[in-house]
């Protein structure tokens, strides 16, 4: 009679071993799940950032372009100026 107590006390205890590896398992699981979730959103705001700065850095080569041209074509007439051209 002691060993069959024993065994339904080993096999009672096996059970709530398996439900706590079932239950760390779960949470394990959600907070595994909750960073993904974290990391996804950082990942998002990084790329909307990256995508304000492309925007503004296209826009800022834009101007640089301009600008050059217009200060490469003032200096040219200024120099043809004194070349005496025009």
């Amino acid at each position: 009679m002691d060993s069959i107590q024993r065994i339904q006390e080993i096999k009672a205890g096996q059970i709530r071993i398996w439900e706590a590896i079932d239950k760390l398992r779960d949470r394990t699981d959600k907070g595994f799940a909750e960073q993904r979730d974290h990391i996804d959103r950082g990942f998002a705001e990084i790329r909307a950032s990256l995508d304000e700065i492309r925007k503004e850095q296209s826009r800022t080569t834009r101007w640089l372009v301009s600008l050059t041209i217009g200060y490469g074509t003032a200096i040219l007439g200024m120099m043809a100026k004194m070349a005496g051209m025009f």
